[in-house]
């Protein structure tokens, strides 16, 4: 087993360490890279609701395409309504 005072170790992190990539998407430094990669998060992490109004506004639309398409046999819909504990669980998780 390899401990950190290993030299092959420390080799091993050196070499991890020092290969960084100076250009992502064509841009390049350190700061600016940051910044694209905030902007990209800062994006993706608005995407999703999260505020109490927005969840509810979701399960609002959600409750009613239930009952105007799927209990009134208008459904195109070729999977199954079913909700089993593992999805449930699955979403709460995402949160």
């Amino acid at each position: 087993m390899q401990t950190i005072s290993d030299p092959k170790f420390k080799k091993f992190v050196d070499a991890i360490v020092g290969t960084c990539t100076s250009t992502v998407d064509n841009i390049s430094g350190d700061e600016n890279i940051a910044n694209l990669f905030a902007g990209q998060f800062k994006e993706l992490y608005n995407s999703v609701p999260s505020g109490q109004r927005d969840i509810t506004l979701l399960e609002n639309d959600l409750k009613n395409r239930i009952t105007t398409k799927c209990c009134s046999n208008n459904c195109s819909c070729t999977n199954q309504h079913s909700i089993t504990l593992n999805d449930v669980q699955l979403a709460v998780n995402k949160f």
